[in-house]
């Protein structure tokens, strides 16, 4: 009798350690899936922290000849000013090519010449086909660009000229076929550090919402400049020491557009 026991014991082990090893492998594949889970989770947040990141700089450079003319605010492109809208399409030229080398220099003039054809060229990416650009000069407190009917052309002077903004895009909100950017106005002239020599975070002087509107595949036009969130007035604890900033803003053109260039700075050659 005690062998039957004996026996039936040994056989309920070895049904019990039949199981034991598939379940442990179980166990083993689920864990495994479980980490490949999360790596794959973590490598995908850090992926698009990176796309998102580069995306930000790409609609930061696009935005680039709009922002450093600071126009002023627009519902829909219709409605904009025609000469600050042609104002942006000059520095776009000015941006991609600071040196302009490809512009002929005229010494009656005294100042580079820029074809109306490369204006509207660089009209067309900013601001689409929805407008029309209407040729005219462009005077400011800072520069004039003369345009001239005769030779379809506008001069560009020689003496250099600092954008007062540059855009820092801090929010994307695609919708549809239309973009929404949030931008902030970053000053050039700012403090980069503080008078012990620590980086400081530049300051927006505001915030303006820009609408970015699909004119076919991954071409896009700016078609809304809105303004955004107001300002808390910042203060600091210490007294920043300024550099002055004389060197130009290096932008390129955005990855939604498709022909566009890059450029090196926002100063005319001189």
């Amino acid at each position: 009798m005690a062998e039957t026991n004996a026996g039936t014991k040994e056989v309920k082990k070895k049904k019990k350690n039949r199981y034991a090893f598939p379940l442990g492998l179980l166990m083993t594949v689920f864990a495994l899936v479980g980490l490949a889970f999360t790596v794959s989770y973590a490598y995908g947040a850090v992926r698009d922290l990176l796309d998102n990141t580069q995306r930000k700089a790409e609609y930061g450079d696009f935005l680039l000849p709009l922002v450093c003319n600071d126009p002023d605010p627009f519902d829909d492109i219709s409605k904009a000013d025609m000469a600050q809208l042609i104002d942006c399409a000059i520095w776009a030229n000015i941006i991609n090519d600071p040196e302009p080398s490809r512009f002929q220099y005229s010494e009656t003039e005294f100042g580079y010449i820029m074809p109306q054809a490369d204006v509207e060229s660089s009209f067309a990416v900013l601001f689409g086909s929805e407008v029309k650009p209407v040729h005219q000069s462009i005077e400011t407190g800072a520069y004039e660009f003369r345009y001239s009917p005769q030779t379809k052309s506008y001069i560009i002077p020689s003496t250099g000229i600092d954008p007062v903004y540059v855009p820092q895009v801090t929010d994307i909100d695609k919708t549809g076929d239309s973009v929404v950017l949030t931008v902030e106005y970053l000053r050039k002239s700012d403090p980069q550090l503080d008078n012990r020599g620590n980086p400081v975070k530049p300051q927006a002087s505001k915030v303006m919402v820009v609408t970015l509107r699909s004119s076919g595949g991954d071409a896009y036009y700016i078609s809304a400049l809105q303004a955004g969130r107001k300002l808390e007035t910042a203060s600091y604890s210490e007294t920043p020491t300024v550099k002055p900033a004389t060197e130009a803003a290096a932008t390129q053109a955005p990855a939604v557009t498709e022909n566009t260039t890059s450029a090196q700075g926002a100063t005319a050659g001189g």
